[in-house]
């Protein structure tokens, strides 16, 4: 006698019945004990999160196994219940017990953990997955010093930037000191265009770029505005 898939859990008696040619039978009883127990998580350690990142790939947050049942046919989710605050869970797979969920953390995120459950179908345990948060960082936006003789327009790009571990949404020309002419800056590029500098000498210009966590870079950008009869080897 083979047996397979037995269910459900309990204590059960099975009947076998032997019949002969006369058709004189006999039968046998037996009882048969169908036992499961509950799956288990087994948490990743080391993971990490900065408020305001996007969540990117999906990361190993965990490992599943069950006595009775194979780890790829094990239902994991993410539920509620962890200490983790402004941490968001998404994606979450079982790939041959191998738990992978795309992590992302909010501006305010706290660390904590977060928590899943696994289930064979009958029974189901949970796991805590504990995620470190470092604070979101300014945007990273700088210029180097440039000059513009009147009345020539001039276009400078940034030195680095704008770029940030979000998104950075904004990008304002904040300040201008004693400059007069016309000054832009390109909200995506952080590209400054320079038009009718005015008046001669050096000035100071200050662009801000902004994060999705509203937190600011300011950038300075020294510009020295030179008279139109002057060029760069000195002579008109």
């Amino acid at each position: 006698m083979s047996i397979s898939n037995a269910a459900p859990v309990g204590v059960h008696t099975l009947t076998v019945r032997s019949t002969d040619n006369c058709g004189s039978f006999t039968d046998s009883s037996f009882s048969l004990d169908v036992s499961n127990t509950a799956p288990s998580f087994t948490p990743e350690i080391g993971l990490s999160r900065q408020q305001g990142s996007a969540g990117g790939a999906a990361v190993s947050v965990g490992s599943v196994s069950d006595a009775q049942t194979a780890a790829a046919s094990l239902v994991v989710t993410s539920i509620a219940g962890g200490s983790a605050v402004g941490v968001n869970v998404t994606g979450t797979v079982n790939s041959a017990g191998t738990v992978n969920a795309v992590l992302a953390a909010s501006c305010t995120a706290t660390a904590g953990t977060v928590r899943f459950q696994v289930s064979d179908g009958d029974l189901s345990s949970n796991g805590d997955v504990a995620i470190a948060v470092s604070a979101n960082t300014a945007p990273t936006l700088s210029y180097g010093a440039q000059s513009v003789a009147q009345p020539m327009p001039l276009t400078v790009s940034p030195n680095t930037g704008p770029s940030d571990n979000g998104n950075v949404t904004s990008i304002v020309v904040q300040g201008v000191g004693s400059y007069t002419g016309t000054i832009a800056v390109d909200n995506s590029t952080g590209v400054v265009s320079v038009s009718n500098p005015a008046p001669l000498g050096i000035h100071t210009i200050t662009v801000r770029s902004t994060d999705n966590c509203g937190t600011t870079t300011d950038a300075s950008l020294q510009l020295t505005v030179l008279s139109d009869a002057l060029f760069s080897d000195g002579f008109e």
